[in-house]
Parts: structure tokens; C-alpha cells; sequence
């Protein structure tokens, strides 16, 4: 990020107080995480990639590969969960419990940001928490306790990680159908 940009988040973060930073979340401050994040968010779409061609191997449909990235959004438990379903069906119960030890760390980050997360509404809190990675949290956790605003980063870092993850997932599903099927592309 520029000084430019520094200069601008730090004017929309400035308060009144020094000791509260706003609570104000513009479509500017927004636009501000998703580009300092986007950076990032380049090595996210390999990750990505990676991902939708092992799902592919794993023989999951092109709707159960998407729709896992999308509503699921976390690499290391969905890799985890393909090791688990390839070849055998797996009882439900042992699936969450994994997915959960793998992504526990949130809590901790949830943890670390409620004291700037307290101050929202509900559906604010909750809403930002569901694009919580590690990337948007460390720059955020940066930038709350250098007494800005680090809401931008947390929504806009998190949309600009989530659809770059959401990229990489196609594009590993067309190399996995390439793969698949060299001659006849018969996944597409």
C-alpha cells in the first residue's frame, strides 16, 4: 500500500477520541482493504488452483467443488476433507470435528478482534467474521492497534482473498478436467 493510501485510511479511521477508532465502515475504507490485500491474494488463486484440481480427482462435481470453496472458504480443511472422502464414505461426525481442530485458530483470531468487533451490531460482527482469514486478520490486528480502522481490511481483504480463492477453484477444475479428459473435455 502506498503513503497515499496509509494517509487516506488514516483519515477515515480518525475519531473524535484517540482512544476509539470508528466504527464507520465506508465503501472507501472497503475498497482500500480489498486493494492492500490483493496483492496476497495472487498466491491465494495457486492455493485455489491446487484445491479444485485435487476435488476434481477426487471425482467431486463441478457444483460440490464450487460450492465447497464458496461456503466453506478454508484450503487446509477442504484439502482435509478430500483425503477423507476419496474412496470411502465418511460419517459426518469425524468430518466437522476435523474441519473444526483444523480452523480452531479462528477462535483465537475472533478472540484477538473482539474488542473492535464489540462495537458492531450482530450481523456486522458476524458478517465480517465469515471473511476472517489469516492474511486479513494480521493486517487488521496491525492496524487496530496502531489505532486505525481495520473493518476495511477485514471485508475488503476477506471479498478480495474469497473471490481469488473462488478463481483458482475453477481454474484448478479446468486443469483437472484437461487432466481428466484430455481429448473430448468432457467435464465442461
Amino acid at each position: 500500500m502506498s503513503n497515499h493510501d496509509d494517509a487516506q485510511l488514516a483519515q477515515l479511521s480518525s475519531t473524535h477520541s484517540t482512544s476509539t477508532i470508528s466504527t464507520k465502515i465506508s465503501p472507501r475504507l472497503v475498497w482500500l482493504g480489498f486493494r492492500q490485500l490483493l496483492p496476497i491474494s495472487f498466491f491465494v488463486v495457486l492455493f485455489g488452483c491446487a484445491f479444485g484440481l485435487a476435488a476434481v480427482q477426487a471425482q467431486l462435481s463441478n457444483l460440490e467443488i464450487v460450492s465447497m470453496s464458496a461456503l466453506v472458504f478454508a484450503g487446509a480443511s477442504q484439502f482435509a476433507v478430500l483425503d477423507m472422502i476419496q474412496g470411502t464414505a465418511i460419517p459426518l461426525v469425524p468430518l466437522i470435528i476435523t474441519v473444526f481442530f483444523i480452523n480452531a485458530r479462528h477462535i483465537l483470531m475472533g478472540a484477538a478482534l473482539y474488542p473492535w468487533l464489540s462495537q458492531l451490531n450482530p450481523v456486522k460482527r458476524y458478517s465480517i467474521l465469515m471473511l476472517l482469514t489469516d492474511a486479513n486478520w494480521a493486517y487488521a490486528q496491525q492496524a487496530f492497534q496502531n489505532k486505525m480502522s481495520g473493518y476495511g481490511l477485514l471485508i475488503g481483504g476477506g471479498i478480495a482473498l474469497w473471490l481469488t480463492w473462488l478463481l483458482g477453484t475453477v481454474l484448478g477444475m479446468y486443469l483437472g478436467g484437461i487432466v481428466a479428459h484430455p481429448v473430448d473435455g468432457d467435464r465442461w
